[in-house]
């Protein structure tokens, strides 16, 4: 075969092998675009030359069932050269460069996997050929999806790199709306030992953060360290809008404007294996933070001042060691609306220093040792509160350094004040506390021990309502045997706390109608939360009164309190006369027992309720002149917004002794009367008698309208004795037999007193006898004969007709018209005689002689000496008797004596 034969032959392979190539290059080619859903790859302007490569331009739209990509690239080009190793591109050069991305945006309510962070990997082996060693983009936009819809992304892009990775640098420069952000970074170092980075981010052409980072790596063990730097706070705005349309930023609606000053720094030294390096690591981390402007913090607030914390890490367990702050935060954001308004802060002042370890339950937490299986790092906190009140706290703390978060609380003083607080119907007047505490707190919960010192002070407690004139003023409570229990829910959800244990509490005066104005204490157990008070004790006036009081109040709602007041003798007198106002001052009890229990409940929607008993067991004592003995009963009384109601279906009386001994006495009485008229009332008399000289008087069921006055209350008198009666005189050998009834009416009125108008008294049959003594008369009758002969008579009268007409004066004056007919048998043969006498007497000198002579108790006696020593007034009674008319039946005439 000759050379030229084999020739052809060559040319032929070599032919086919080309044009075979170029079918698999074409299928190959195909079969590319059809697996990358290439639609469309067209380029103008193409020149090629051996060592780079000329693009005019150049479109690639790509279809794929998740998204559709379109790239325009304007001036490109890109330059190779060859090495030993192969080819490889030197550059990469576009002039405009446009994306355009069309792809379902992720929502926000999409639930996200979290992101796992890789452990930092060794570098080795020789950077990709196709990676070019500069690559710069003179300028770019990109339309992507984003959380607003699309959002358009603008700027230019520029990295460089020697042979190797590194060193090598990067810049990429965003602009949007006026502002430029920019960032630069710059890797050096040896792989695959050791890898540094210095990066900056620059805000409108201004410096504000920088990073140093030195990466080694020895075997298997990973060296990090680094620094963070920020040299000053941008005035992020826009910024933070321009994020927030790529992706939603919590609290972003509460953040004011953000300052310009502000610096903050971090630096890490940190170890761990490659295999696991951040669930082993260990090392240490330090921050700094200087805000001399409010910086907002989403879900906190804004925060000024500066702040200092060190943290350390030993086998993936991080533990804080120190932190220092100096901290001011204004505009809270919602978590300060679990507190009540009253308490809630405008703004906080924090101070934080390092303290020495806390002792608490025999042990020593924050000094190395574990407690458990958490650390805990003491401080001393100081905390200045302001708002419609203000707070201090200052407290020597443990908290733990890991999950689960939990404080535990020393020595800690609260100082508080509030300007005021309305509780639903009381307004509670310059209130503050000071109290000396310790517990502990976590995240879902507080308990606080209140110790010596912890006391509440109210200046003022006033009502809401039209009743003024009950106040209390200088309200102390003692609070140092309560203890405090909270739960925290999230910031929608309010405060659940619950104050409960001992409690004293003192007032300095304490002023209401019913009370005489003095100070007053509580001695009790107290049990509160957000929205109920409740206290049961023992409540006791200056005077000695004491009060069992247990008082259930709903804020806002219902306040039900049950109270009881009992008294006994002549101390429990004492003390009612000087707490009670509507206690009689004319009342002093020796002995027996009074008591009060009442029932009240007082509603927005019902009103006032009250239900209570006054329950009387042998009260014995004197009021005014009177001696009582023996007073029992029970009155019922009833408070509605309608009106009163009293009820006393039986009271009795052994005796009541103004000088003349009355009873036993029995009566029953009801009353009733309209709301804001409790003295015009209807009283309703359901029967009353009394045991009175021998005899009985007694009124029948009646009743009377007391905004109708007088009342007339018609009296019966049954069976009175006269022996009994002329035994009441003072004048000696003055008696008498026979019985007298008959009716006497009684007027009552306001203002005017006591009076009688015609009463009537009768003698029953068969009459009796009289025995006046009639020195007197003989000595008033001179000459005339019919005086001496009535003076005679009436030394021993044997009447059969007794009759009288009774009248008493508001002035204390009694009249009585007597009518009486009979005779002396020892005088003229027992001739008939008929005597009218009109009989005057000063009815309160009688009871008061009666007083002095000894007849009531020595007591009185002597209550009424000092009372006639004090007015200058004589002792001693008059009495006049003036005779009527005498006939002799027997045709003897008739003669007048006066």
């Amino acid at each position: 075969m000759t050379w030229r034969r084999i020739g052809l032959w060559f040319l032929a392979i070599l032919l086919v092998a080309l044009i075979a190539g170029a079918l698999l290059a074409r299928q190959a080619w195909h079969d590319w675009r059809q697996s990358n859903g290439v639609e469309t790859l067209d380029w103008q302007g193409f020149d090629l030359a051996p060592t780079d490569l000329l693009l005019g331009r150049i479109t690639l739209v790509q279809e794929m069932p998740d998204r559709r990509l379109l790239v325009t690239g304007e001036g490109v080009h890109m330059e190779w050269s060859w090495h030993w190793g192969g080819p490889g591109i030197d550059s990469l050069a576009i002039d405009k460069l446009h994306v355009e991305l069309a792809a379902p945006a992720t929502p926000d309510e999409a639930p996200r996997k979290q992101a796992v962070i890789p452990a930092p990997a060794a570098f080795s082996g020789p950077p990709p050929f196709w990676l070019p060693q500069q690559l710069r983009i003179g300028g770019f936009t990109a339309e992507l999806p984003c959380r607003a819809g699309r959002c358009e992304l603008e700027g230019s892009f520029s990295v460089s790199r020697e042979s190797s990775l590194v060193p090598a640098e990067a810049r990429l420069d965003l602009k949007r709306q006026g502002h430029r952000l920019e960032l630069a970074a710059r890797l050096g170092g040896k792989l695959p030992e050791q890898l540094t980075l210095d990066g900056e981010v620059l805000i409108d052409g201004a410096p504000h953060l920088v990073v140093e980072s030195v990466y080694g790596r020895a075997g298997a063990q990973i060296d990090w360290s680094g620094r963070v730097n920020m040299q000053a706070l941008p005035n992020a705005d826009w910024l933070l809008d321009w994020l927030a349309e790529w992706q939603a930023i919590p609290f972003r609606e509460e953040l004011p404007v953000q300052p310009e000053t502000g610096t903050a720094q971090a630096s890490w030294q940190l170890q761990g294996p490659a295999a696991d390096f951040y669930s082993r690591v260990s090392g240490s981390l330090t921050a700094r933070a200087q805000l001399p402007e409010a910086w907002p913090l989403p879900g906190v607030g804004t925060v000024r001042g500066d702040m200092e914390v060190s943290v350390h890490a030993r086998e993936g367990t991080w533990l804080t060691e120190a932190a220092t702050a100096d901290l001011e935060l204004s505009q809270p954001a919602g978590w300060a609306h679990i507190l009540p308004p009253d308490v809630r802060p405008e703004t906080l002042e924090i101070s934080i220093r390092p303290a020495e370890p806390l002792k608490v339950a025999d042990e020593l937490v924050g000094s190395g040792k574990e407690k458990g299986e958490q650390h805990f790092l003491p401080l001393m906190l100081d905390l200045k509160s302001r708002g419609r009140g203000s707070a201090e706290i200052r407290s020597h703390v443990a908290v733990s350094t890991s999950p689960p978060w939990v404080a535990h609380l020393g020595d800690t003083r609260i100082r508080a004040k509030l300007p005021g607080k309305e509780t639903g119907d009381w307004v509670f007047s310059d209130l503050s506390v000071d109290l000396s505490v310790a517990g502990r707190a976590d995240h879902e919960s507080l308990y606080l021990d209140f110790s010596d010192g912890s006391v509440l002070n109210i200046a003022q407690v006033t009502p809401t309502g039209p009743d003024n004139a009950t106040g209390v003023e200088r309200l102390l409570a003692d609070l140092s045997q309560l203890n405090l229990t909270a739960a925290f829910g999230n910031a929608s959800e309010s405060l659940q706390a619950r104050l409960r244990g001992p409690l004293e509490i003192s007032a300095e005066r304490i002023d209401h109608p019913l009370l005489h104005a003095q100070p007053w204490g509580f001695d009790g157990d107290l049990e509160m939360d957000a929205s109920r008070l409740k206290l049961v004790g023992v409540l006791a006036s200056d005077a000695g009164a004491r009060i069992s009081a247990s008082i259930d109040h709903t804020f806002g709602g219902a306040l039900v309190a049950d109270v009881s007041l009992e008294a006994s003798g002549e101390k429990g007198s004492e003390a009612l006369s000087g707490t009670l106002t509507s206690w009689p001052p004319e009342l002093t009890v020796s002995e027996g027992t009074l008591a009060i229990p009442v029932n009240l409940k007082m509603s927005t929607g019902e009103g006032l309720a009250v239900d209570g008993r006054l329950k009387l067991e042998n009260i014995s004592g004197i009021y005014d002149r009177m001696a009582l003995n023996g007073l029992e009963g029970e009155v019922e009384f009833h408070v509605r917004e309608e009106g009163l109601t009293i009820d006393a279906p039986l009271i009795r009386l052994e005796e009541v002794n103004p000088g003349i001994p009355i009873g036993p006495a029995t009566a029953g009485v009801k009353y009733t009367a309209a709301a804001g008229a409790w003295a015009e009332g209807r009283l309703e008399l359901l029967g009353a008698n009394a045991e009175f000289l021998g005899g009985e008087v007694w009124v029948a069921p009646n009743s009377w309208d007391l905004d109708n006055s007088p009342w007339t209350i018609p009296l019966v008198v049954d069976n009175l004795e006269l022996s009994r009666l002329m035994t009441l005189y003072p004048a000696e050998n003055l008696s008498g037999t026979g019985k007298l009834s008959g009716q006497v009416p009684v007027l009552i009125a306001p203002g005017t007193g006591v009076r009688i108008e015609g009463g009537e008294l009768v003698a029953h049959d068969p009459g009796g006898v009289l025995k006046l003594p009639a020195d007197r008369l003989r000595g008033i009758s001179q000459d005339n004969q019919a005086l001496e002969l009535v003076a005679r008579a009436v030394e021993n009268f044997h009447y059969s007709v007794l009759d009288s007409r009774v009248q008493y004066d508001q002035d204390g004056t009694l009249h009585l018209d007597l009518h009486i007919e009979g005779r002396n048998p020892e005088v003229q043969g027992g001739r008939p005689i008929v005597l009218n006498i009109d009989l005057e007497e000063d009815i309160p000198a009688l009871l008061t002689s009666l007083q002095l002579s000894g007849r009531v108790n020595e007591a009185i006696t002597r209550k009424v000496r000092k009372l006639l020593e004090d007015d200058g007034a004589p002792g001693g009674v008059e009495t006049r008797l003036d005779p009527g008319t005498e006939t002799d039946q027997g045709n003897l005439g008739a003669s007048e004596a006066r």
